[in-house]
Order: structure tokens, then C-alpha cells, then sequence
């Protein structure tokens, strides 16, 4: 996702934050919550699909609708116009033209 307050991608690592809470005498302690244990294991599903979930509901992010080219065109400061203008001037005429083909330019050339 595009960060909000630079030209890079947002990482949330300025706001990223984890409260764990349990009560006292329910069990055994688990000390240790790394990526090698169980507990890091289940912590890191969890989250993985809370921000998968956020990011659909509150931004209407998904891999699903980040895979359109144009999207990241823009994210660079492109444009689909610009990728075929300068894929076309690698080319002949002829296939230049192929390139710019839509059903609607056929359309209005017929």
C-alpha cells in the first residue's frame, strides 16, 4: 500500500503495536513467543489475517484488485497512454498500430 506521508510503500512500523493480556493462575506460562514457537506460529496467523482483512475493509485493498498494471503505473507516476507511447516508438508502424487496437477503435474505424 502507498504510504500517506512519503513516496514509498507504507510499512506501519511507526505505528505498529501488540498488547497481550491473560489472567493470572489460568495455566501454564508460556515464556517464549518467537517465530519458532507455537505460540510466535499462532500470534503470526493471527495478525497476518487481521491486517489482510483490515486492509480490504478500511482501505478496499486486496490482491485481488492490486493486480492491475495500471495501479502500479500509477503508484510510479505512469500511465498506460505513456507504456504505449514508449513501447511504440520501438516499433514499426504496423505493429505500433496493433498495439493501440481496442474493440472500440476497430469499431470506430469500420
Amino acid at each position: 500500500m502507498p504510504s500517506r506521508y512519503s513516496n514509498g510503500l507504507a510499512t506501519g512500523t511507526g505505528t505498529d503495536q501488540i498488547g497481550v493480556a491473560c489472567l493470572l493462575g489460568t495455566g501454564h506460562p508460556l515464556r517464549s513467543s518467537g517465530k519458532h514457537s507455537k505460540l510466535g506460529e499462532l500470534i503470526g496467523a493471527a495478525v497476518r489475517e487481521a491486517i489482510k482483512e483490515t486492509l480490504v475493509r478500511q482501505n478496499g485493498l486486496s490482491p485481488e484488485n492490486r493486480c492491475d498494471m495500471s495501479v502500479h503505473l500509477q503508484r510510479f507516476g505512469g500511465s498506460l497512454s505513456q507504456l504505449k507511447d514508449d513501447i511504440a516508438s520501438d516499433l514499426n508502424e504496423h505493429d505500433a498500430e496493433l498495439l493501440w487496437w481496442s474493440p472500440d477503435v476497430a469499431q470506430q474505424k469500420s
